[in-house]
């Protein structure tokens, strides 16, 4: 088994302000990891990069999602966001590979979060329980194109206007954690 990639996260004495758009000075501090693909290893034909920075109080997530088509049709909290353009963040906090906090947010800027319980080596399978939410979690997307409010295989051609890209940041309570 390779050895698994390690990410030092930065800390940083103040907040960062929640607005979707990685403009605070202290993204700039924060390691840049260009994510790839899962199945592959190899780098996707759209990039996706992600920074990480925590203070006493949030564990904050910035994405920068490189898009030529910004859509989502899901709005309801705890909505199935996996089936379209998501960012994801999954956190075992003890490391235990049984229990994890998962977080999804799409561009309409709907989140899922969930707690999972990951019995499958125990023959118990996959629970996930929609009901855990944090009450002080924040996030917000920045947009530098137009959402487009379908999936591109029901649209017509004329409604195909290319974006460029999406940003999402999240503040996880360490609380939560």
């Amino acid at each position: 088994m390779r050895e698994l990639p390690q990410y030092n996260c930065v800390r940083i004495d103040g907040e960062i302000t929640i607005d979707g758009a990685l403009t605070d000075a202290a993204w700039a501090t924060a390691p840049v990891v260009e994510l790839l693909r899962t199945d592959t290893g190899g780098k996707p034909k759209q990039p996706t990069e992600v920074r990480l920075l925590w203070n006493e109080q949030y564990l904050y997530v910035g994405f920068l999602c490189h898009d030529r088509d910004v859509w989502g049709t899901i709005r309801e909290h705890d909505g199935p966001l996996y089936n379209e353009e998501v960012v994801e963040v999954f956190i075992d906090a003890d490391a235990d590979l049984r229990t994890y906090v998962e977080l999804e947010v799409n561009p309409l800027n709907a989140l899922f979060d969930a707690f999972v319980l990951n019995g499958k080596d125990r023959g118990q399978g996959i629970r996930v329980l929609r009901d855990w939410d944090s009450s002080e979690m924040q996030h917000a997307v920045s947009i530098d194109g137009k959402v487009k409010l379908d999936p591109p295989s029901t649209r017509d051609e004329a409604a195909n206007v290319p974006d460029r890209s999406w940003s999402c940041e999240i503040a996880i309570p360490l609380k939560d954690l």
